[in-house]
């Protein structure tokens, strides 16, 4: 299933709309400054060449001198495609750790005030906390280097924790405007969905969010995944895009195509195939 999904992904982005917004991007003292709201993505070239994909919601600044690249994660996610420059490091600041490269490409999220997540699509990374490690004795900063396919997350309290973070699937193809779910569960596939849209989902029975789901979407089409709750997991959805969406659970005299149990693993949900008035 995990497979088919991938090999779907370029395919599926077509009908994924490919909404690039502008986002807002001007220079002041401290450097330049790009920001996108909330349901809005934008891409930016960098003065040495490189490429930034800013995600849902999120703010950078970037600060380059003779010595240094250096771009500062305010909050957010954002995925650098970077310009090879040995003399000058690349350098994204997050609020848990520094992440350097010379030449690669890696996604940054940090979205939550106690971590920041990274994942690396190609080259390798050095994870640099900006903290000790609370456990240890040492007032050194812990240094971890990622590779290809690795992600990790830092904590406030300057942990890592290898193999913690968005799943790979997911951070390569939200730069199109899709996002895929692969076996997780239904309350993570709402938390993400919520980060793109200003009118929330809410979860009533909390039975819901354990259900465990396969499917893909693009940011930009609620009736896309209001139709996959409806269909395939015989949800009750309440409420509108104006006003958000309140899920229940079903009962069993609504003769719900597939009621939704925890560990479920319904039919994968197609954006191609999925229609609002479905």
């Amino acid at each position: 299933m995990k497979y088919a999904i991938l090999g779907a992904i370029s395919f599926a982005m077509v009908g994924a709309g490919f909404c690039i917004s502008a986002g807002l991007h001007h220079r002041d003292e401290r450097g330049r400054v790009i920001k996108t709201e909330v349901g809005q993505r934008t891409e930016v070239r960098l003065d040495d060449g490189s490429v930034v994909a800013l995600n849902t919601n999120s703010k950078i600044t970037t600060q380059f001198t003779a010595r240094e690249r250096r771009v500062t994660l305010e909050w957010g996610e954002a995925q650098f495609t970077v310009s090879k420059d040995s003399r000058r490091p690349f350098v994204v600041e997050a609020p848990q750790a520094d992440i350097i490269a010379v030449g690669t490409i890696f996604d940054v999220l940090a979205t939550e005030a106690d971590h920041t997540s990274v994942v690396v699509l190609e080259g390798k990374v050095q994870v640099l906390t900006r903290v000790p490690d609370a456990r240890s004795m040492s007032k050194e900063r812990s240094e971890t280097f990622l590779r290809m396919n690795e992600l990790a997350t830092v904590t406030a309290e300057g942990k890592v924790i290898a193999g913690a973070g968005p799943p790979i699937e997911r951070v390569s193809s939200w730069p199109g405007n899709l996002l895929v779910f692969t076996d997780e569960q239904l309350s993570t596939v709402v938390a993400e969905f919520n980060r793109y849209n200003r009118q929330p989902a809410r979860i009533v029975d909390a039975e819901l969010g354990k259900c465990t789901v396969t499917m893909m979407f693009g940011t930009n089409e609620r009736h896309v995944f209001i139709s996959y709750l409806k269909r395939f997991l015989g949800v009750r959805v309440e409420g509108n895009e104006e006003e958000g969406y309140w899920l229940y659970k079903n009962d069993a005299s609504a003769g719900s195509p597939a009621d939704c149990e925890p560990g479920a693993k319904p039919v994968p949900a197609n954006s191609r195939f999925l229609r609002a008035d479905d």
